[in-house]
């Protein structure tokens, strides 16, 4: 029987303009006149200036006001981020594992309410060699998806959108993420032909859902092992090491909005 997803949230709140956080990591495109407040606002939903992970050059994007429609945030694990650091008007949902879990609870929320972003943090492991810490994701795809030779791997055979639809992309700068129900504790060399990054077991079915509903999403995972013969070991040591920089970066974005 699969698990009740588990749901906290919290309200949006007004605050003083001095309560907004500096990050040296991020940059907050923020300037407010005297005596103005600033709306509790998260700057992975505005969108409006992040660093690029890959050159840490400044990027932009349009802001999107999230006041009056909660931020999702969505893990598999309670034991891989700690909801209670959540900020006023971000709700967390624990799904638990794998794509069938992630797509039924991602699903249950946005039927819920209507949201202006979802975010996806977990863990994951590296193809890249090069990785570690908390990384953010450009794409996607489904690295289980063998229904050869209906259609090649990772790709959805007899699918509306066949030729795209494989591979989704939440329109951020980042890394490529391949999800499915496997824990890959060995090479795949598929995986590296195909440029993936790192793996995961669910942020396809995640960001499958938001397509579906028409949701901006974003994702941000936390490297916890090599996808190797040690990978078991090094999760378990690991998996709740990212949390506290998961929530540390979004709690400092805040922007104001005058």
């Amino acid at each position: 029987m699969l698990r009740e997803a588990v749901t906290y949230q919290r309200t949006f709140a007004i605050i003083p303009v001095t309560a907004v956080t500096q990050n040296p990591k991020i940059a907050i495109a923020a300037q407010c006149a005297s005596g103005v407040f600033a709306r509790s606002m998260i700057a992975f939903a505005a969108g409006k200036s992040m660093m690029n992970i890959r050159d840490n050059s400044v990027w932009k994007r349009p802001v999107v006001s999230v006041l009056k429609r909660p931020v999702l945030v969505v893990a598999a694990l309670e034991s891989e981020l700690d909801a209670g650091r959540a900020a006023d008007g971000v709700e967390v949902v624990f799904t638990g594992v794998g794509k069938i879990n992630a797509a039924l609870a991602t699903t249950q929320a946005l039927v819920a309410e209507k949201r202006a972003l979802v975010i996806n943090y977990g863990t994951c492991g590296k193809i890249s060699k090069n990785l570690h810490g908390l990384i953010e994701i450009s794409r996607v795809i489904q690295r289980d998806m063998m229904a050869m030779p209906l259609s090649p791997r990772g790709v959805t055979p007899f699918c509306e959108d066949r030729i795209k639809g494989h591979i989704l992309e939440s329109g951020h700068i980042g890394w490529v993420c391949g999800t499915g129900d496997s824990f890959v504790m060995s090479e795949d060399p598929w995986l590296t032909e195909n440029k993936v990054d790192l793996v995961d077991m669910e942020l396809f079915a995640i960001a499958s859902a938001c397509k579906r509903f028409g949701v901006p999403w974003r994702a941000f995972k936390y490297v916890t092992d090599g996808a190797d013969d040690a990978a078991h070991d090094e999760w378990n040591a690991n998996c709740a090491s990212g949390a506290d920089l998961f929530w540390d970066r979004l709690n400092a974005a805040i922007i104001c909005d005058a």
